[in-house]
C-alpha cells in the first residue's frame, strides 16, 4: 500500500523495515579470518531472535545503465574500448542486492493504543463507524508510523551485530517488489516519485493517493506444473522455475566451517539465480522444549517399525541423529534456526529456462532440491514477506552454526561500479577498474601492485592501464629498464616522447629535467661523490652552485655551457686551491664527454622538457646499477646519476603539474630502484604522496619475493594487487602471501598459478576482494601494440 523511509505498509496495515546487507566478503580467501566471521555470525544470532526474511536478488542490468559505467571521455582510443567492451559481454548482465526483511509491530495493538481515545468517543455515536474507523484496513495513522521507525531502529541495532546493514532506499524497495515480473529480465526503469504522494488528515491518518500496485504491477502470469509466464505489455517473457531446498550439510565441523556455503553458492553461477530465506530464530529454552517433543515423535515411529518387524527409513534415522546434534547444541544456548529456502531461475525463453535448469541441479552439490508441481506461484510468492507463501512443510530446523557457514550475506561483488572494462572472473563476470577511486572516494593510496613471471602478461596489463588513462587526459611516465617494451605505446594516440639511456643512444639535458634545483643534486652525484676530503668537497660544491648561477644568465642550458661557466670561474679566481679544485673539475666533466655513458648528459638544449608531451618513456636497460657497498666505477656513478635523473624528472613533472590532472607513473621491474638510496627515497615518496599529486604509480616486479625485501604491509601500500603466473613453488608461496591467502596446499596452488594464461591471476581489489579473472585488453588491437614477446626474423 505504502512505502517511506525503508518502511513498507501492506494492504492490512502490517509493516516492514527493509534493510540492504552491504556485502563483505574480502575475508572469503583467508580460511582463519572465514572461521572467525561464521563463528561470530553463529553466536549473533542469539540478538536477533524472531522471524524476518533474507532476499538474495540478482537484478538485471541494461545495456544503457551498464554503459554509464563507462565515463564521458572523447578520445578515440576510450571510444573504441567501450564499443569492444559492449561486444564482450554476453547474456544477461546483473548485481547481486541483498535485501533483509523484517515484520514490526502488529498494527492492531499499537493503533487501539495511539487511537483509543477517537476509539471510545466513536463509539458513543455509533459501534459500526468506530469499529469502520479504527480497524478500517486502509487507515495508516502517524503514530502508527513513528512507532514503526521506532521497531525499525530496534532491528537495525540488532542486526549490526551480524550483518552491515543499512535502510533501503525508495528505489531499492521497488527494485524488490518489482523483481519478481522481471526475474531473469533487464530490470524496468524506475517509475516511483521520489516521496511517494500522500494526504494527511486533522486526525493523523495518511491516505496514499496511490496504491503500491499503480507502480509495481507488471504483465500478466501464467502458472505451469513446474514453471511461470510472466508476458509484458511490450511481449518481452519472463519464464521462470522454483525449487525448495530439502537437505542442507548439518554435520560441519566448528572449527572449520568453510566449504559449506549452501546459500552463497549460486552466486558463482554465470546466470542470475535468486533465493528467498523465510527465517525463524528461536529461543534456546522453548526450541529445546519443542525438540524433545518432536524426538519423541521420531522414537516412537522408529519403535512401530521394530515392533513390525520392519527395518526403519534411512531418513528417520537421520532426523534422529540430527535432533540428538542439535538438541547438544541448544544445552550451549545457541538458538534454533528454522529456515525455509527457496531458489528461483527466470530466463527470456523456455529453451533458456530449461538449460539452466540442468544447469542449477548440476552445480548446486551442497544441497537437495525439490519441485512441487503446482505450488510455483506459491514459490514466487516466498519472495515478499506477505500474501500465500510456501507450506511450512519446507522449514528446516538447523543450528545457527550451519546457516552461519552458508554465507547468506556474502556476494561475490568484484571491483568498481564505473571505471574501465578490466575483464572477466573466472565465473565470467565483468569487472570495472577506475584507479582514481582509491584517492577520491576511498580514502586510501591509489597504488598499484603487477607481479607475474615472464610471459604473465603483467607489462600488457601495466600499458593497458596507462593507455586508458592517457585517453582519460592522464599523464604518463614510465621507466623501462628492459628497453623497447613499450616502443608502440604511442599508437594509442597521444604525444610521446622515448629518451634510451644508453651508450649511443638518446641524450638527456640534466637542465631540463623540469624540476627546480634537480639539476645540482644530479652535478654532485657525479662531479662531487667523493668519500674523503670533506673540506675540498664542500669548495667543489661551492663552485658548482656558482657555475650554475653563471650558467643560468644565459639563454641555453646544457652540459656545454656549464662547461664554459667553470671555465669562466677559473680564469677569474685567484686562490690556488680554488683553481685546482676548478681544475678538477673541469677534467671529470671531459671525462663524462669522453665517456660512451656519460656523453648521454651532453644533449644540446632544446628547450624541451616533460610537460610538452603526454607519455615520456625512459628507456634505462643500458644503465649498471652496483650491488650496495660495492666500490662504484665511473659507468656506475654514471648509472647511479642517470636514474636519479630519471626519477626526478619523473616525481618533478609530476609535482609541477596542476593537482586535478591524473598521472601515471610505471617502475617496471621496480626492484632495481631499491638498490641504491636515492631509489629507497623515490620508491617510498612515490608511494606515500600518490594521493595528495593524484598520482596512480604501477609497480611490476617479476619476483613476488622482492617484496619480502620491503619490509612494510603490502595492505597499506596498494589498493590493487594483480598476482600472475608464477613459475615456482617459492614464487607461489610470496605471491600467495600478497594476497592475503593461506598457504596450506602450496603444491595444488603453485600447479594453479603454473596453468594461468597471460593476463590470468589472482588480483585483490580496493576493498581487498580476491577473485580469480582475466584482463581482457580492449580495442584488441592495443594487444598488439603491447606485446612483448621476441619476434623470430623471417
Amino acid at each position: 500500500m505504502y512505502v517511506e523511509n525503508g518502511i513498507l505498509i501492506d494492504d492490512r496495515t502490517r509493516g516492514y523495515a527493509v534493510f540492504v546487507v552491504e556485502s563483505e566478503n574480502e575475508w572469503l580467501g583467508n580460511a582463519r579470518v572465514q572461521n572467525q566471521k561464521i563463528a561470530a555470525l553463529a553466536r549473533g544470532m542469539r540478538e536477533v531472535i524472531g522471524e524476518w526474511y533474507v532476499y538474495s536478488l540478482a537484478i538485471g542490468i541494461s545495456k544503457e545503465e551498464w554503459l554509464r559505467c563507462f565515463p564521458t571521455f572523447s578520445h578515440s582510443f576510450w571510444e573504441q574500448h567501450i564499443k569492444e567492451a559492449q561486444r564482450e559481454v554476453k547474456g544477461v548482465l546483473f548485481e547481486r542486492k541483498i535485501y533483509l526483511v523484517v515484520p514490526i509491530s502488529p498494527r492492531i495493538r499499537i493503533q487501539l493504543t495511539e487511537n483509543g481515545r477517537a476509539f471510545f468517543n466513536e463509539l458513543r455515536t455509533t459501534m459500526i463507524n468506530a469499529a469502520k474507523r479504527v480497524f478500517n484496513a486502509q487507515s495508516l495513522h502517524l503514530r502508527l508510523m513513528e512507532q514503526f521507525e521506532e521497531e525499525r531502529r530496534k532491528w537495525w541495532l540488532r542486526f549490526r551485530s551480524i550483518a552491515n546493514v543499512r535502510i533501503a532506499t525508495n528505489e531499492e524497495v521497488e527494485r524488490w517488489l518489482r523483481h519478481g515480473m522481471y526475474r531473469g529480465l533487464e530490470a524496468p526503469e524506475s517509475r516511483f516519485p521520489k516521496v511517494l504522494p500522500k494526504t494527511v488528515s486533522s486526525t493523523g491518518i495518511i491516505h496514499p493517493l496511490h496504491r503500491l500496485g499503480v507502480w509495481t504491477q507488471d504483465g500478466a502470469m501464467k502458472e505451469g506444473l513446474f514453471s511461470l509466464k510472466i508476458i509484458h505489455a511490450d511481449h518481452r517473457e519472463s519464464h521462470q522455475t522454483f525449487y525448495s531446498v530439502l537437505r542442507v550439510p548439518n554435520n560441519i565441523d566448528e572449527d572449520n566451517a568453510i566449504g559449506f556455503d549452501w546459500l552463497h553458492e549460486v552466486d558463482a553461477l554465470p546466470f542470475p539465480v535468486d533465493v528467498a530465506t523465510h527465517i525463524r530464530v528461536e529461543d534456546p529454552l522453548e526450541a529445546r522444549k519443542n525438540l524433545r517433543k518432536k524426538k519423541l515423535s521420531s522414537e516412537e515411529k522408529w519403535k512401530e517399525y521394530v515392533e513390525g518387524g520392519e527395518t526403519p527409513p534411512l531418513e528417520l534415522e537421520v532426523d534422529m541423529e540430527h535432533a540428538d546434534e542439535l538438541e547438544q547444541k541448544l544445552r550451549m544456548r545457541n538458538p534454533l534456526v528454522h529456515a525455509k529456502t527457496i531458489i528461483g531461475i527466470g530466463a527470456k525463453s523456455d529453451e533458456e529456462l530449461q538449460m539452466r535448469r540442468k544447469e542449477i541441479i548440476r552445480a548446486l552439490t551442497l544441497t537437495e532440491l525439490v519441485q512441487a508441481p503446482g505450488d510455483q506461484r506459491r514459490f514466487w510468492q516466498a519472495f515478499y514477506p506477505y500474501g500465500q507463501t510456501a507450506q511450512t512443510a519446507y522449514e528446516i530446523p538447523m543450528d545457527a552454526g550451519v546457516f552461519a557457514a552458508g554465507l547468506p550475506f556474502t556476494a561475490l561483488e568484484f571491483g568498481d561500479h564505473k571505471g574501465f572494462y578490466l575483464g572477466k572472473t573466472v565465473n565470467g563476470r565483468a569487472v570495472f577498474f577506475d584507479p582514481r577511486r582509491p584517492a577520491q572516494e576511498l580514502n586510501m593510496q591509489p597504488s598499484v601492485l603487477i607481479a607475474g613471471g615472464l610471459g604473465s602478461g603483467k607489462t600488457n596489463t601495466a600499458q593497458y592501464i596507462a593507455a586508458v588513462l592517457a585517453s582519460w587526459g592522464a599523464k604518463i611516465y614510465i621507466q623501462d629498464p628492459k628497453g623497447h617494451d613499450y616502443d608502440r605505446f604511442h599508437k594509442v594516440g597521444i604525444r610521446t616522447r622515448y629518451i634510451r639511456l644508453r651508450a649511443g643512444g638518446d641524450q638527456v639535458n640534466p637542465f631540463r629535467l623540469g624540476v627546480e634545483g634537480a639539476e645540482r643534486d644530479l652535478l654532485d652525484l657525479i662531479l662531487n661523490d667523493d668519500e674523503t676530503e670533506s673540506d675540498r668537497k664542500d669548495i667543489r660544491a661551492s663552485l658548482i652552485g656558482r657555475a650554475l648561477v653563471e650558467m643560468k644568465k644565459t639563454e641555453q642550458r646544457d652540459m656545454y655551457r656549464f662547461g664554459d661557466a667553470l671555465d669562466g670561474l677559473r680564469e677569474k679566481e685567484s686562490r690556488l686551491e680554488y683553481r685546482q679544485q676548478l681544475d678538477m673539475l673541469l677534467d671529470r666533466v671531459e671525462n663524462l664527454y669522453h665517456s660512451p655513458l656519460g656523453h648521454v648528459l651532453f644533449a644540446p638544449d632544446t628547450g624541451e622538457t616533460p610537460q610538452d608531451y603526454d607519455a615520456t618513456i625512459v628507456d634505462t636497460s643500458g644503465l649498471t646499477i652496483p650491488p650496495s657497498g660495492k666500490v662504484k666505477t665511473l659507468n656506475e656513478k654514471i648509472s647511479i646519476a642517470l636514474f636519479f635523473a630519471v626519477t626526478a624528472m619523473g616525481m618533478g613533472y609530476f609535482t609541477n603539474l596542476p593537482q586535478q590532472t591524473l598521472k601515471v607513473m610505471i617502475l617496471d621491474e621496480a626492484w632495481k630502484l631499491r638498490k641504491f638510496s636515492q631509489g629507497v627515497d623515490l620508491v617510498d615518496n612515490l608511494l606515500r604522496q600518490s594521493r595528495s599529486l593524484n598520482i596512480v604509480p604501477i609497480m611490476l616486479m617479476q619476483n613476488a619475493t622482492d617484496f619480502k625485501e620491503w619490509g612494510e604491509s603490502i595492505d597499506g601500500l596498494f589498493a590493487w594487487r594483480f598476482i600472475l603466473r608464477m613459475n615456482s613453488q617459492t614464487e607461489t608461496a610470496a605471491a600467495l602471501q600478497l594476497v592475503g591467502l593461506e598457504q596450506e596446499d602450496s603444491h595444488e596452488w603453485s600447479r594453479i598459478f603454473s596453468d594461468f594464461q597471460a593476463g590470468e591471476g589472482l588480483v585483490v581489489d580496493a576493498l581487498g576482494r580476491t577473485q580469480r579473472m582475466r584482463v581482457h585488453v580492449k580495442p584488441s588491437v592495443a594487444l598488439k601494440w603491447f606485446d612483448t614477446t621476441p619476434k623470430s626474423e623471417k
